[in-house]
């Protein structure tokens, strides 16, 4: 009863491990927290309790309801997000499963089931907190499986019952091939219904009848060649007094525990070893059990994209793959540039809205019948001292767009950028865009350190372009629009002033306790424009929604203004010295135009020739920050440093880990380790040098010595003396101890020492005086059987049965760890005793034997 409990405990906790591997993988707690709850209460209601047990014909039902159930949500998605239902059935089988009286067939499918789910659950992008919960699933699994295993052997001999031997000629062909038709038909079936969860189900077979032919055949097959196939093995003695303890403790858990080194070694080694053959990226969706949640748009994942579209009701999570490095270093060296604040890094502009959707719209240009409206990048010639070179490393991504701080200049001749001027967008050339060699790119606007907020219209704005960015639906934004009039009143700002206007607006967002961050996703009112819901019902939400309400409020108030979609960080790498780009760092914010007469008198930039006559742009970002900044201790800044800096290897190298990642940090540096020995190997120089360096150890060493005034001869030869004869009396006791067990007599080592197994000895000694010696490949048991049958010769089972008494006891005492009492030693003495007997009357009346 112990080690089924502990089996109990130990496999509904590798259930419910692998259930919130996978729940991890879908962010979804409701799943994990049902199966937490599912495995606690299948554990004391069902094992221990055994109050609540599921029969065969409710588990069926069960598992062809989960079945209906996870084909109704396969047919809510599309695409390779459909695993997640796949992988949902297993674990509403699994837990259909707990709740069953278990035998060995149920808890082996309960451990299928849950490698099954954490297999599905690797699909899926995992944190770095996958990582020590899949360390602890394996140690429980494999303490599971081998509980599983113990627990197997030992019901399974106890439970043995004997059976006749049915002879091979008379047994069906059903028998003969070992396969059960009725089983296998009633698999068949089942699979047209419910598919290979068939293999799961409860078809009404017990362990007794699948063991009873396996043990069948088992006989048959080997009768003719062992002798004791009739005699079934039994568990007696101290495992039985122990309550079914024996071998369940501290030594068994750190056998398990030693295991696990040398597995993770080899796992860690197949892992990055192994070519990588690309991999595919699972979607996620939001579930529950009412409509309303499968009305909701699929989970998306934060990241750049050309257009921005409110109103969805899906939440957003964030993906923190990396996308790019950026390091700023000094125009004409290689040294790095000291920045401080966060880094905006543009991508696309957004300057037409309609009902929640923001894209570009370009003013009307001439056709072009040849040609495109991409042109090369040409290089700045006139280099001013304030410049700040950008350097931009791209991973490979399926976007052109080349994100970095506007406005920029060319620094050299790169074919591999463009210019589109017809969405004014910095571009990657597509044949070329997969190459990892950086971008090299400046900027002035870059002041002490600084990313400044209002830079110079490099392009030319005509009427159509600043009409276009004053356009609002006022139609759909009348209570928006009120909004926006009540602050701009509340200002108290004249119209002229659009800079300091503008910064307020900005400032209700940011200081406003009303608006709130947030990326899950809001249902917004039907009928209503997202962007009026946002401010005058539910303003909560993520940065596309403040860029959104601050731009239409800087129209609505007269002020040109247009939507920014790019990037912003501030994780600096102290150790690359860079800026790194996430997925998560996409963002949105708004730049406003201010025209020349209503500039400020300061405005400072990298260089002094600038042209101001076209006005300039204001950088402003509504956000509010997620969290409120604390004043955290160095050591808890490490603390998140380390942590950030495993997350970052963590999904570089073993969630994002493709062939070009594996190429470039593990085949690579291998490949020129190995050619670097091989060209070791083959450099005599090298050799030659490594003998004289080896040679010349003792005297540096001596030398050394005698310098720090440790060293003389006479210790030296004192020392090494000492050495000397201590290995040589070391020797001479082994030899004297070897040599003295030589000529004791067998058996003793000391003197009041008896070995244990001394009287089993004697056994084998007066048999082989009678010619029975133990054959190799027979055991103690067989040749004690045989060794009865020939020296009973008619005599009746009493001397057949001593030698097996004196066999049993051996095995009591040299495998049992058990040990004989005086009335036990009395009965061996007389068992040895009539076998003597038995041999001296064999031996006198057969003296030619």
């Amino acid at each position: 009863m112990y080690i089924q409990r502990l089996l109990a405990i130990n496999m509904a906790t590798f259930a419910a491990l692998g259930t919130v591997l996978l729940a991890l993988g879908e962010q979804n707690p409701t799943l994990a927290v049902v199966a937490v709850l599912a495995a606690m209460t299948a554990v004391w209601i069902t094992d221990i309790l055994v109050v609540f047990r599921l029969n065969r014909r409710v588990t069926n039902v069960a598992v062809l309801l989960a079945v209906l159930r996870s084909l109704w949500e396969l047919f809510q998605i599309q695409g390779a997000v459909q695993v997640m239902a796949i992988a949902n059935l297993l674990a509403y089988v699994m837990i259909i499963l707990l709740f069953q009286e278990k035998d060995f067939r149920t808890w082996w499918h309960i451990a299928l089931l849950s490698l099954l789910q954490v297999a599905a659950s690797a699909t899926f992008f995992q944190g770095i907190w996958f990582a020590p919960l899949l360390l602890a699933y394996f140690f429980v699994g494999l303490s599971a499986v081998a509980l599983l295993f113990l627990h197997h052997e030992r019901t399974h001999y106890h439970q043995v019952r004997h059976h006749p031997i049915v002879p091979r000629e008379t047994r069906t062909i059903s028998e003969r091939l070992g396969v059960n038709w009725r089983r296998l038909g009633k698999i068949v079936l089942a699979t047209f219904v419910v598919g290979p969860v068939s293999l799961f189900l409860d078809y009404g077979e017990t362990d007794d009848e699948r063991r009873t032919r396996r043990r069948l055949r088992r006989k048959d097959r080997g009768s003719r060649r062992w002798p004791l196939i009739h005699d079934e093995a039994e568990f007696t003695g101290s495992a039985d007094s122990l309550g079914g303890r024996a071998g369940i403790g501290l030594e068994f858990y750190s056998h398990l525990a030693g295991l696990i080194p040398g597995t993770l070694v080899v796992a860690v080694v197949l892992f990055l070893m192994i070519p990588r053959m690309g991999r595919f990226e699972i979607g996620f969706r939001q579930w529950g059990w009412g409509s309303a949640a499968h009305d909701s748009s699929a989970i998306r994942a934060t990241g750049f994209s050309d257009t921005v579209q409110l109103g969805e009701a899906g939440n957003l999570t964030e993906d923190p793959e990396e996308v790019m490095r950026v390091k700023f270093l000094l125009p004409d060296s290689d040294q790095v540039y000291p920045m401080k604040g966060t880094i905006y890094l543009r991508g696309a502009l957004l300057n037409h809205y309609h009902k929640g959707k923001w894209d570009f719209r370009g003013v009307a240009q001439p056709l072009r019948f040849f040609g495109s409206p991409e042109v090369p990048l040409q290089p700045e010639r006139n280099l001013q001292p304030g410049l700040v070179r950008q350097q931009i490393s791209i991973r490979p991504i399926d976007r052109r767009e080349l994100f970095c701080i506007w406005p920029f200049v060319a620094v050299g001749q790169d074919s591999r950028m463009t210019i589109d001027s017809s969405t004014n967008r910095l571009l990657r050339n597509s044949p070329r865009r997969s190459e990892r060699a950086p971008f090299n790119l400046g900027t002035y606007a870059v002041v002490n350190g600084t990313q400044i907020p209002l830079t110079p219209t490099p392009e030319d704005l005509t009427g159509p372009n600043l009409d276009q960015l004053t356009q609002i639906p006022q139609a759909d934004l009348k209570k928006f629009v009120k909004f926006a009039d009540q602050w701009a009143e509340e200002s108290g700002l004249d119209r002229t002033q659009v800079v300091e206007r503008a910064r307020y607006l900005e400032s209700k967002f940011i200081n406003s306790d009303r608006f709130r961050y947030s990326l899950e996703g809001q249902v917004r009112e039907a009928g209503t424009d997202p962007v009026e819901d946002f401010v005058v019902n539910k303003p909560l939400g993520h940065c596309e929604y403040f860029a959104s309400a601050l731009a239409l409020m800087l129209r609505s108030q007269g002020i040109p203004s247009r939507v920014v979609n790019g990037f912003a960080t501030n994780e600096y790498d102290t150790r690359g010295e860079y800026y790194r780009v996430r997925q998560r760092d996409a963002h949105s914010w708004v730049e406003a135009y201010v025209s020349p007469e209503h500039l400020p008198d300061v405005r400072p930039f990298g260089r002094n020739d600038v042209d101001w006559r076209r006005g300039g742009w204001l950088r402003l970002d509504p956000t509010p920050s997620r969290a409120a900044e604390t004043g955290l201790t160095s050591l808890v800044s490490n603390v998140k440093s380390w942590f950030e800096w495993m997350q970052d290897a963590w999904v570089q190298y073993v969630v994002q880990m493709n062939g070009a990642t594996q190429r470039e940090a593990i085949y690579d540096p291998l490949k020129t380790l190995a050619l670097g020995l091989k060209q070791e190997m083959l450099d005599a120089d090298g050799w030659s040098g490594l003998w004289r360096m080896i040679a010349g150890l003792p005297r540096r060493l001596r030398a050394l010595l005698a310098d720090a005034g440790w060293f003389s001869w006479i210790g030296a030869t004192l020392l090494l003396s000492t050495l000397g004869f201590g290995y040589f009396a070391y020797r001479l006791t082994r030899w004297i101890v070897h040599l003295g067990a030589r000529f004791l007599p067998r058996g003793r080592s000391r003197t009041g020492y008896r070995s244990p197994v001394a009287f089993y000895r004697r056994l084998e000694t007066l048999l082989a005086r009678r010619g029975l010696r133990r054959r190799a490949g027979q055991t103690h048991r067989e040749f004690a059987v045989h060794a009865g049958h020939s020296l009973a010769d008619g005599q009746g089972e009493l001397i057949e049965s001593a030698a097996l008494f004196v066999t049993n006891a051996f095995y009591e005492v040299r495998f049992g760890g058990g040990r004989l009492d005086s009335v036990d030693m009395e009965r061996v003495e007389q068992a040895l005793h009539d076998l003597e007997n038995a041999a001296g009357v064999q031996r006198h009346s057969n003296p030619n034997r």
